[in-house]
């Protein structure tokens, strides 16, 4: 018993020095750190990490690198704090007080305790090391050559997920530059002014953990495709002007990946691009429609509509469609209802086909993309209206599949949740940049193997369209579903056979393949 008092006495003692030894002074004077800040302070606070159990060596720098945001991460979890991979004050002052918990792995009490650190002030600002003449600021709203440099170079930083980027210094570029200050420990004020600007063609700017590889010897950039020189003359609404020689003009480049088709009433521009680097090819699609050639829909079968499966060249065959792609394929889930899964809220063309939806999320959600008369399309949540409600708002169609994209051009929540069904697939997705201005993207998948395309995650579908102005989006049917057609041809490629389908979307009516 007595030996027993005695431990009990020791183990008290050791504690008792070890908070009043080697635990540092509470200051007020701590800064915040977070990545890419460097400093005495953040040596310190990482050095009273390791005392922690949080990093295995002493040896310790003084960059508040990636590997110390995760380090801190693991900190604020054990300690019941929200993880941000930030050091405020208030966990500084937390690490110092000597009640942060410890990992398992925390080493023992040096027997000389090492020197109390003594928070600082945050230190006088050192001269901006790099030369910021040649450049002015950058902000939202402007355009232009500089502006198109900078986001391309953010690219290969990780800012933005392809390099196929636009001169406008839009929302979503603000939104990136905020994220390159936060993470170069620069005030976020989302302008690119000449210090920015200076760091990032540096080469030292601090990058995301999406950067590129970079390779070997850099790309020599391919000369920008001056789609205008390709296009018709064109009236002031961007169709066709009177007096054309043609009612119908069409041009393709298979080889340069350009399909473009312009009436009097419509027009088509659909491009294909590729990213090597991410092992990536898809298709976009700038519709401008109008009242006399509106967003067009058919279904296959008369006794339940779009229930009679066919291949999509059949479709286009019949109905002479020029811009067609597959939808929500609801005809698949009605034709597998026994199984219990919902065909969606669907209206085509006016007729309710189907009117059950998910009361549990599960993937597709089957959240619902709404078309009106007046060219405009709206975003809802799977069970926010029945399809008589829809008719009753005025509702020409609803897909149904999902998730939401894009709303009131914001990313949707799904979007913001890391965990939300996170895989690389082959996708489809339409959406409105405005009433009769449509954008539709098809991204190939499942071929990586091959070095063509792995597809993508559903973010990058929304990030995407967010930045062509796309204000309301939707995930449609993709996987072996997706399928993109231009004047009866497939354009995509798929890893395997085209999946037939029981109804199709698109625009145009051809007088080419309606009488070949």
């Amino acid at each position: 018993m007595r030996g027993k008092m005695k431990r009990t006495m020791a183990a008290g003692l050791c504690a008792l020095l070890l908070c009043t030894l080697w635990i540092p002074a509470v200051s007020e004077e701590y800064r915040e750190l977070r990545q890419g800040m460097k400093g005495d302070d953040v040596q310190r606070f990482k050095k009273a990490m390791y005392w922690l159990g949080y990093f295995n060596t002493e040896d310790l720098d003084g960059t508040y690198t990636a590997t110390t945001a995760e380090r801190v991460k693991k900190l604020q979890k054990n300690n019941g704090l929200k993880q941000t991979g930030v050091a405020d004050a208030a966990l500084q002052e937390l690490v110092f007080s000597g009640n942060a918990a410890k990992t398992d792995t925390a080493p023992s009490p040096s027997p000389v305790p090492p020197p109390t650190p003594v928070p600082t002030a945050t230190p006088a600002p050192t001269p901006f090391p790099y030369d910021t003449s040649g450049y002015e600021t950058l902000t939202e709203g402007m355009s232009g050559e500089a502006v198109q440099k900078l986001k391309k170079a953010m690219y290969w930083l990780g800012y933005f997920n392809t390099e196929n980027l636009s001169d406008e210094y839009n929302e979503v570029t603000v939104s990136r530059v905020k994220q390159l200050q936060k993470n170069n420990g620069m005030e976020e004020t989302g302008e690119a002014d000449p210090k920015l600007q200076a760091l990032v063609y540096s080469g030292n700017a601090v990058k995301t953990g999406n950067a590129p590889r970079p390779s070997s010897v850099p790309p020599t950039p391919k000369p920008e495709l001056n789609i205008n020189a390709l296009m018709p003359k064109l009236n002031e609404s961007g169709f066709l002007a009177d007096g054309a020689d043609t009612d119908e003009y069409v041009y393709v480049d298979e080889e340069e990946g350009v399909w473009i088709y312009v009436t009097s009433s419509l027009s088509i521009v659909l491009r294909r691009y590729e990213d090597k680097k991410a092992v990536l090819t898809w298709y976009e699609a700038d519709v401008h429609a109008s009242p006399e050639s509106p967003l067009l829909s058919y279904t296959n079968g008369t006794k339940t509509p779009g229930t009679m499966m066919i291949q999509p060249a059949k479709f286009v065959e019949k109905y002479g469609l020029v811009l067609a792609f597959s939808d929500d394929h609801f005809g698949f889930r009605i034709n597998e209802k026994d199984k219990g899964i919902p065909a969606g809220v669907i209206i085509r063309n006016g007729q309710a086909i189907a009117d059950n939806t998910w009361s549990r999320e599960s993937f597709p959600n089957l959240d619902v993309l709404a078309v009106f008369p007046d060219g405009s399309m709206k975003t809802f949540p799977n069970s926010a209206h029945t399809a008589q409600e829809y008719l009753d708002m005025g509702a020409v169609s609803t897909y149904a599949f999902g998730p939401i994209l894009l709303q009131n051009g914001e990313l949707s929540e799904y979007m913001l949740r890391d965990e939300y069904y996170s895989y690389r697939e082959p996708r489809l997705a339409m959406g409105m940049i405005a009433p009769y201005h449509y954008y539709v993207l098809c991204v190939e998948g499942r071929m990586g193997d091959s070095g063509r395309s792995k597809g993508v995650f559903l973010n990058w579908l929304a990030e995407n369209m967010q930045a062509h102005g796309v204000q309301e989006a939707i995930n449609l049917d993709g996987g072996g579903t997706a399928c993109l057609m231009f004047m009866g041809k497939k354009i995509n490629k798929s890893a395997n056979s085209t999946r037939t389908v029981g109804s199709m979307t698109g625009f145009g009516i051809s007088e080419q393949l309606l009488n070949p």
